[in-house]
């Protein structure tokens, strides 16, 4: 039998025993998803499907037969799992460069912000906005309905951090730049970049 492994997401959450979890493909016609690569005090195992029943006990859907075949799905995903921790490569502080534009609109709307990551992807359309709470990002969205779906975003709550980070010193800075210029180069500053950038 072939079996392929499919669709596999990294989970890097606190205090969650989950690793990963994909899909599997048996000889590309039938398809399991929910299949899990967990951690525990006694090493990494394999946990398929399962739903709680009234018993409160945990039943299996789909799981191999024998123990042979759990054992080649468990060593699949466990190598899948490793080559994409080795491609995982963390995004540092100065792998970020910031474009502030501040805006002169009514309300809590302070900026948009454009991103560049090493060099190789950009992001237009971050806004800054000001609150009670404190100032925080929105990263770019589109209606959908009545809610709105992200376009762009972190994955990790490290990540999303940092972003913030990095964007409002940005911020704080073009401010700071702002309260040292002459009245006419302000003015001609901000009608630069009163609108987001195309």
């Amino acid at each position: 039998m072939n079996i392929r492994i499919n669709h596999m997401q990294l989970i890097n959450k606190e205090n969650d025993h989950t690793l990963a979890i994909c899909e599997i493909i048996l000889n590309e016609c039938f398809r399991i998803r929910g299949v899990k690569l967990m951690k525990s005090a006694h090493g990494i195992f394999l946990s398929m499907p399962s739903v709680r029943r009234k018993d409160h006990e945990y039943h299996n859907i789909a799981f191999p037969v024998t123990r042979e075949v759990r054992e080649e799905i468990f060593q699949k995903i466990k190598t899948e799992y490793e080559h994409l921790l080795c491609l995982k490569e963390e995004i540092k502080k100065e792998d970020i460069t910031v474009k502030i534009y501040p805006v002169e609109e009514p309300g809590n709307f302070c900026a948009y912000a454009t991103i560049n990551i090493k060099d190789m992807i950009a992001v237009n359309s971050i806004r800054i906005i000001d609150s009670v709470e404190g100032m925080f990002i929105t990263m770019p969205s589109f209606r959908k309905g009545d809610e709105y779906v992200s376009i762009c975003s972190p994955i990790t709550k490290e990540f999303g951090n940092l972003l913030k980070e990095i964007i409002l010193e940005a911020y704080q800075e073009k401010m700071r730049e702002y309260i040292m210029k002459r009245p006419e180069d302000l003015e001609k500053e901000k009608e630069e970049s009163v609108n987001e950038p195309e």
